[in-house]
């Protein structure tokens, strides 16, 4: 995609926030995302945004919040009755332009929103991957949870893991999303781990259970 008008993108409202670079499981049942999704397997792009108002499933469309994720199919399993699993994987941040269709799903236009880091922002991205590394690393280690993944130290990734992950609410973890430069998301991660491993060691308990699964 490239900053065009003629961007238009079938938009999967969702009670989450995905970030670039994260994987989503999804499961697809209602018959208006089998429609998109048969046009999304036909060739038509395809982006997670999180809801404002409303619900997933079984109702009226949710209204969607300004900026999302585009995303790639990493794996389809087609059901006998018609339903979906899917593995996808974010791929950039969308900023949204015009609504174009409610029927049966969303369609609209959408921009591609580039880190607006300038180049001295940037000459700064890897020491700070380094320090939410190691204050990531100490999370789980202070919360003894079991990892399945061997923790990224790409400065997007490594942010945008320890985001997806933090257990924020979901209004929160949008407001990460919509952050206009790497380099400020990347020192508020870092704040808010540093803030989280101090309350974990001054607390008599983890704040989440024990054995949990970061994936």
């Amino acid at each position: 995609m490239h900053s065009s008008s003629n961007n238009l993108v079938a938009v999967f409202p969702l009670g989450t926030v995905l970030f670039p670079g994260m994987p989503l499981p999804l499961h697809i049942f209602e018959t208006r995302y089998r429609t998109m999704m048969e046009e999304v397997l036909a060739g038509l792009p395809l982006a997670i945004f999180s809801i404002l108002e409303g619900q997933e499933a079984l109702g009226d469309l949710a209204r969607p919040a300004s900026a999302g994720t585009l995303v790639q199919l990493d794996t389809v399993e087609r059901m006998a009755d018609g339903r979906m699993n899917l593995v996808v994987t974010g791929t950039r941040r969308l900023k949204w332009e015009e609504l174009v269709s409610r029927d049966p799903f969303l369609k609209a236009r959408l921009v591609d929103w580039e880190d607006e880091d300038t180049d001295a922002e940037k000459n700064e991205h890897q020491n700070l991957a380094a320090q939410i590394y190691q204050e990531l690393r100490d999370y789980l280690a202070l919360l003894q949870v079991k990892t399945q993944i061997e923790l990224p130290r790409e400065p997007s990734l490594i942010c945008h893991l320890a985001i997806q992950n933090s257990g924020l609410p979901l209004p929160q973890r949008q407001s990460f999303l919509e952050i206009p430069t790497l380099k400020e998301r990347m020192e508020r991660t870092l704040n808010m781990l540093r803030r989280k491993n101090l309350l974990i060691r001054s607390s008599p308990g983890p704040s989440i259970q024990q054995g949990e699964s970061l994936n």
